[in-house]
């Protein structure tokens, strides 16, 4: 299964196209990243990177790229509406009125 740290580690791995540097730049292993993308592969069933010199995304890989940013994005907008939430700087106000009174003040 694909997880957001999968997402995120593939993310830097095609910002680099350079396992080591997106390694040291993760604090992770370049094995470790390595790993994780070929699990991404598998799970998939294709092939992201072309593994030659200089690096590249295959077609398959600039997909996933483009769609993990969307979903990465998503994520952070819906971790930032929840903080908002849970800091009181937004939500919901229900007023209630009865309906005599609502009738002169609503309009």
């Amino acid at each position: 299964m694909i997880n957001f740290l999968n997402l995120e580690y593939f993310v830097v791995a095609a910002e680099e196209l350079n396992f080591t540097k997106a390694a040291k730049r993760l604090y992770i292993s370049q094995q470790s990243l390595s790993n994780h993308i070929a699990h991404m592969e598998q799970e998939f069933g294709v092939t992201l990177f072309n593994r030659t010199t200089p690096l590249t995304l295959t077609y398959a890989g600039q997909r996933l790229l483009a769609r993990s940013r969307i979903i990465l994005n998503c994520k952070a907008e819906t971790y930032h509406e929840l903080e908002d939430i849970k800091d009181f700087s937004t939500g919901q106000l229900s007023i209630g009125v009865s309906h005599t009174r609502g009738r002169f003040i609503l309009p």
